[in-house]
């Protein structure tokens, strides 16, 4: 290795570790270590920024402007490195020279999609305010907002969704996931309640043919989701709801359900999806209650050990669970969903007159479809 590698490696330790001085004196020792070029084809102002020296950067781009721009082997310009880092000094220095806020690194990620991802709150701020695209793709297909959701950086996503006109909450990855999809797979069901709240469809479907909710696991999670879907599927009811002192055509009262419907539409989610989230708990996930719920109380009642017989232990388990089942959770569950499927299509059943009824016939649809759910409860009984 020759003399001057030797010296810059140095350099760019000093950078790292952020011993700045020591950084200093050795560039005013060794001044040709400014235009030395390594093998990434980065520069000392390259670490610099990474590293958030700013004085150095700040005295390089007064002389150097056009190092604003300045690009490494794989496209890691000075605010790539600065907003990875989350230095936002150096970010809001760079944003007073002709840079490209949007440029992309070899993999497709902006400056955007690595304050995001590493929270840097501040730094994508500044960003956006500066003319971020919130809706850059990377080469997989991956968002701002899927970076952020994926990790649960709840600050964030509230940042996104602050730009809620420019912003496409549901655009998917090249794997067809959305940032919901992302969230609900990867547990961070915070952001993915909020994300719920916020409209994200719940229904759209992966290359997997999956949905959000199908990426969900435990039955708990899945539980807070279908808490966070009623309170949509209310608000969006409420929202259409006559105040009971007006006097209204059953004409008028089947235009005010239709406006809900389409309106609870919007917010991404279907009369059969929310019945089918049920069925999805019920079902898929009763191995979930059996092995949770059964647990707890075996544990609590038996206190087994790790010896205890296995066979022993499935069998009672067994048991326990199906009184856990039997006594009441599963009907919980239908009456929460009887009840507010019966309270939307309410208008519906009120339209009479063959001149006013329209050809629709989902409120007989839906009940078919409740019917259908209360067998498949019967028939998972049958099976414990």
């Amino acid at each position: 290795m020759d003399p001057k590698s030797v010296l810059f490696n140095e350099l760019v330790d000093f950078l790292h570790k952020r011993r700045f001085s020591e950084a200093d004196e050795l560039l005013l020792a060794n001044p040709k270590l400014l235009k030395y070029t390594d093998s990434a084809r980065r520069m000392a102002v390259h670490y610099a920024a990474g590293g958030g020296h700013l004085d150095f950067v700040r005295r390089e781009l007064e002389s150097k402007p056009q190092l604003a721009n300045l690009e490494d082997d794989t496209g890691w310009t000075l605010l790539l490195l600065a907003s990875s880092s989350g230095h936002l000094e150096i970010v809001r220095l760079l944003m007073n020279f002709q840079i490209d806020v949007n440029h992309r690194i070899s993999t497709g990620q902006s400056a955007l999609h690595f304050a995001c991802s590493k929270d840097h709150l501040g730094v994508a701020r500044e960003l956006i305010d500066n003319g971020a695209d919130l809706n850059a793709q990377d080469e997989r297909g991956t968002t701002p907002l899927h970076k952020a959701a994926s990790q649960g950086h709840q600050r964030i996503v509230n940042l996104l969704m602050g730009n809620r006109e420019k912003l496409q909450i549901d655009l998917p990855n090249r794997e067809g996931d959305t940032p919901l999809h992302l969230a609900c797979e990867d547990q961070q069901m915070d952001v993915a309640l909020f994300l719920v709240r916020s409209g994200a469809n719940l229904e759209k479907k992966n290359r997997q043919n999956q949905t959000p909710t199908d990426l969900v696991s435990g039955m708990e999670h899945k539980l807070r989701l279908v808490k966070a879907i009623e309170e949509v599927f209310l608000e969006v009811h409420k929202m259409q709801k006559t105040p009971k002192t007006s006097k209204i055509t059953k004409r008028e009262k089947f235009e005010e359900f239709r406006l809900a419907e389409r309106q609870f539409h919007e917010f991404g989610f279907t009369c059969y999806g929310f019945i089918n989230m049920y069925r999805s708990i019920l079902i898929e996930n009763w191995t979930f209650v059996l092995d949770e719920f059964a647990l707890k109380q075996i544990n609590q009642k038996m206190h087994f050990s790790e010896s205890t017989d296995t066979k022993q232990f499935d069998s009672l388990r067994d048991r326990l669970a199906s009184r856990i089942l039997y006594n009441g959770r599963l009907d919980l569950i239908l009456d929460q969903a009887k009840s507010h499927l019966n309270d939307f299509f309410l208008n519906v059943v009120d339209v009479k007159d063959e001149d006013e009824a329209p050809s629709y016939d989902d409120e007989a649809e839906i009940m078919r479809e409740i019917e259908q759910l209360e067998g498949e409860i019967l028939t998972l009984r049958a099976l414990q």
